[in-house]
């Protein structure tokens, strides 16, 4: 785990920052809502806000009750950071 901006993130969620020539992250399991929501992290932090989206929304898919991705996706409504 690694801490970013104070949350424990697993390193597979993590996208290597350009420098060392890596490439993406190696894809979720696919009803994984906490390495979807970590990923989603990864990618606001890049900037990459329509792929924070995506997966924001696909954890809720699998867990409409995750609090803490559905205040995401609010956050990137309000302040238009990916288009809705």
């Amino acid at each position: 785990m690694k801490k970013i901006f104070g949350f424990e993130v697993p390193r597979i969620a993590l996208i290597p920052d350009g420098h060392s020539g890596g490439g993406e992250t190696a894809p979720p399991s696919p009803n994984d809502a906490e390495v979807y929501f970590n990923r989603g992290l990864a990618y606001k932090n890049k900037k990459d806000f329509a792929s924070a989206r995506t997966d924001w929304e696909k954890v809720l898919s699998i867990d409409p009750a995750y609090t803490a991705a559905r205040q995401n996706l609010e956050e990137l409504k309000k302040n238009s950071l990916a288009d809705f």
